[in-house]
């Protein structure tokens, strides 16, 4: 009998460790995927391609957006994308700001990238939170001149009409998101803007939320955004699973929306900045055709 009992526990024993190993490498494995997949996500990025048709446009105009880089670098010194958007052949490209991360001051990519961008097309944009905060928070007074200087033409609250193609386009700049609208000048803007005389007005704000809660009252052809991040984790079925203003499963993460006043299109963006991994929520390049099939 005390044979078998130890038989039988080092039979226990064996298994014990058969099972632990099993589970470490397991363990290790799943790890690994995910590391795989971080580092191809942080790596990588998805073309959307939007189409806004019903416009007096004459010829198609092409738009490339890009949005919350957060100086992320696409090849060495951005070259992979600078590429990928001179093959798109844009008309125009618009930021939707947050190119910068506003804890560092080293954002010598982003100006780099914007003087390419601007030998490929006009390059219009406006700030997001991470520049605004690096201006008034962290007193960095040269931000705006350093990018005007690069190519970007920054619309604070103010209005640019440009002609492309035999059409003429109106860019509008909105400064802030949601809870600055009223405080910083947005709305007193918004109530002053003329009727529109170009063939499109396009109205850019960096925070989307802004076009649900604050701009629904206003006319325009197009609304464009960032911000969110597609909401970091994107669940089958569910959506996105977070955003700073909406909180749990956001409504307005990412996608073309059909608005009350205008179709309004949220990147994606292509950076991070922070730490927590995107889970099924590549970066994306929006391209925008405004006449095109």
């Amino acid at each position: 009998m005390r044979f078998s009992n130890l038989k039988q526990s080092i039979k226990s024993i064996k298994s014990i460790k058969s099972n632990t190993v099993f589970i470490l490498l397991s363990v290790l494995l799943v790890v690994g995927l995910m590391v795989v997949y971080m580092v191809y996500t942080a790596t990588h990025y998805t073309v959307e391609f939007y189409q806004i048709p019903n416009n007096p446009i004459k010829n198609n105009i092409r738009i490339v957006f890009i949005s919350d880089l957060h100086n992320h670098e696409y090849g060495e010194n951005n070259q992979d994308l600078v590429e990928n958007i001179e093959m798109l052949k844009p008309d125009l490209i618009l930021s939707g700001g947050d190119l910068v991360i506003e804890s560092d001051s080293d954002y010598d990519s982003a100006l780099d990238l914007c003087r390419e961008l601007s030998e490929i097309a006009p390059l219009y944009g406006i700030t997001g939170n991470h520049e605004d905060q690096r201006t008034y928070i962290r007193t960095d007074k040269e931000l705006r001149e350093k990018f005007e200087q690069a190519g970007l033409k920054l619309l604070a609250n103010e209005m640019e009409t440009v002609e492309i193609n035999g059409s003429t386009i109106e860019l509008v700049g909105i400064s802030g998101g949601e809870q600055q609208f009223d405080k910083y000048g947005a709305r007193e803007f918004m109530d002053s803007l003329p009727d529109k005389k170009a063939d499109v007005r396009i109205c850019i704000c960096h925070v989307p939320i802004t076009f649900a809660t604050k701009l629904n009252e206003y006319s325009f052809d197009l609304g464009l955004s960032g911000h969110t991040h597609g909401g970091l984790i994107r669940l089958p079925k569910l959506g996105a699973l977070y955003s700073s203003e909406e909180g749990l499963f956001p409504e307005y993460s990412g996608g073309l929306y059909e608005l009350e006043n205008a179709p309004l299109i949220i990147s994606r963006g292509l950076g991070d900045s922070s730490l927590v991994p995107r889970i099924n929520n590549p970066h994306e390049l929006s391209v925008i055709d405004l006449k095109r099939y």
